[in-house]
């Protein structure tokens, strides 16, 4: 009698994970209340992130508040700075208390000079962490100097570079500390029927990037008594945001003179993180200081005023808040996805009373 043949056992399925136990960059952040919660922390390292968006819109106090974050955290990394448009000063880091001496500034000629020495530095010197090009919009090919009419020479330059950066960024993610590029650009706006804006300088800088963030200058703000522009206000939108809020859109008030509290290049953000702060049930109405629930508008001035006198504590909040906000987002994406399972009850991060009915 032939011998029965063995009941084939059921494929074993795929761990599903929870959107707590996925990996997640370490990042840098800001110091901009919105910028910091939308991309969970700040800007990602060990990837390349892309800012563009149209000229004086925000992209280089954005990154040069990072990089005096990130320079303050490693004290032992260099940043390779390629400075194509010459904004970037040791004034502007000093504000920030960045340390200038370890940012390494180079005024190339052309683009081929300037990727020649980021990927000879990224391979050779492992005391850079960071490099950061400003504007790659700004760089010239050689055959463009030389007068050549080839069309698409600098996108096609650029997309090598930063195919053969990514592979130095691999070997380096292997041994030792994480390698990150930072790429500033210039948008291109067509006129017309049907206008639209586009990035130049190829498709691998948005394929590669972890975070994209498109910069728009939106109204400044004028003293009602000097008449003197004391504050510019810009918007950003994020078109791509791994671990973070994709789509979603912020504004930053930015100080251009010293005017009161405020110094210049400080970030005026206090309405955003009041706002989201009680939203996330960090604020507690202070029922022992007299206040009554209709006191919406006082009660959000007498917390502004308390964070101007105290620096430290608002700093210390805007932490508090963005991990907060992280939590928020991952009970929601939970409830989202694992509804009707045992898990999606239980592994949901708690958040008050007060955030769930503003949510």
């Amino acid at each position: 009698m032939p011998k029965k043949a063995d009941t084939p056992k059921p494929p074993v399925s795929s761990k599903t994970y929870k959107l707590a136990d996925l990996p997640d960059f370490e990042r840098i952040p800001t110091g901009m209340a919105a910028m910091d919660l939308f991309t969970s922390g700040g800007i990602p390292l060990g990837t390349n992130s892309l800012f563009s968006g149209a000229p004086s819109s925000g992209k280089t106090v954005t990154v040069t508040a990072a990089l005096a974050n990130y320079l303050r955290r490693f004290p032992k990394s260099k940043c390779l700075y390629i400075n194509a448009d010459n904004k970037l000063t040791k004034d502007g880091l000093a504000l920030r208390q960045g340390d200038g001496s370890r940012v390494e500034t180079i005024y190339p000629d052309t683009a081929e000079d300037a990727e020649d020495v980021v990927l000879n530095t990224a391979d050779k010197r492992k005391d850079v962490g960071i490099v950061i090009i400003d504007s790659l919009a700004s760089l010239t090919s050689d055959k463009e100097v030389l007068g050549g009419d080839e069309m698409g020479v600098l996108a096609k330059a650029h997309n090598k570079f930063i195919r053969k950066f990514t592979a130095v960024q691999v070997r380096r993610a292997v041994s030792t500390h994480p390698l990150t590029l930072w790429i500033i650009n210039q948008e291109r706006r067509t006129i017309g029927l049907y206008a639209t804006r586009y990035v130049p300088g190829g498709t691998q800088q948005t394929f590669q990037a972890a975070l994209w963030v498109e910069f728009d200058k939106a109204d400044n703000h004028i003293d009602k008594k000097t008449q003197i522009p004391i504050a510019d206000t810009f918007r950003y939108h994020f078109r791509k945001n791994e671990g973070g809020a994709k789509g979603w859109s912020g504004e930053t008030r930015m100080a251009t003179t010293p005017h009161g509290h405020w110094r210049v290049g400080d970030f005026i953000d206090h309405e955003f993180t009041f706002l989201w702060a009680k939203r996330l049930g960090l604020l507690r109405l202070r029922k022992d200081q007299g206040y009554q629930s209709k006191d919406k508008i006082q009660y959000q001035e007498d917390w502004i005023a308390e964070w101007e006198n105290t620096p430290e504590t608002y700093h210390n909040l805007k932490i508090e808040l963005t991990q907060a906000f992280i939590a928020w987002r991952k009970s929601e994406l939970q409830a989202k996805f694992l509804s009707g399972t045992e898990e999606s009850a239980d592994s949901a991060p708690a958040i008050s009373e007060e955030a769930s009915n503003a949510a």
